[in-house]
């Protein structure tokens, strides 16, 4: 909130709340550190962390927040939640669905995650692209990988995607 403030930024709102694909309450779990390098409300994910504690926090989906902020077009969106990506993309989908936004996602080695984002985007036509040094590699199937985590999630032409 300081940065917007010594920013003036006019169209970021901090929202005390963790996104899901449900709203409710959820255990979100942190280092009890100043800065956290890493923090998620996967348990699983966040297990091997030395000094783990966990605090209970709102959950919205983005559906929802949307709505409720009476946003009328989402464009892009970027995601990186440590493990909860497709939650975070379940809880979208109505302005997927509207929209079509770009969208930039962190996607780990986990098979059930990458099999959820495609039953999810597949459908509405996206194409997955692979985020490498050398540019967006188009994929067939969404996989982690073990060095590029973030893809692009498009509904643009792959033509067009290399191009820019």
């Amino acid at each position: 909130m300081r940065n917007i403030r010594l920013n003036r930024l006019k169209n970021v709102a901090c929202i005390a709340s963790a996104v899901g694909d449900a709203d409710g309450q959820a255990r979100f779990f942190h280092v009890d550190a100043e800065l956290p390098t890493s923090s998620s409300l996967s348990h699983e994910f966040m297990r091997p962390t030395p000094g783990l504690v966990s605090s209970t926090v709102s959950v919205i989906s983005l559906d929802r927040y949307l709505v409720n902020r009476a946003i009328p077009k989402v464009n892009l969106v970027k995601i990186d939640t440590e493990s909860t990506e497709s939650q975070v993309i379940r809880g979208m989908r109505n302005t997927i669905e509207r929209d079509h936004p770009d969208i930039f996602c962190e996607v780990l080695q986990r098979r059930a995650d990458t099999r959820a984002l495609e039953e999810t985007l597949g459908p509405l036509g996206y194409h997955y692209y692979l985020l490498t040094p050398a540019g967006a590699v188009e994929r067939d199937h969404i996989e982690g990988h073990p060095e590029w985590l973030n893809y692009l999630f498009s509904t643009v032409a792959p033509s067009v995607v290399s191009v820019l």
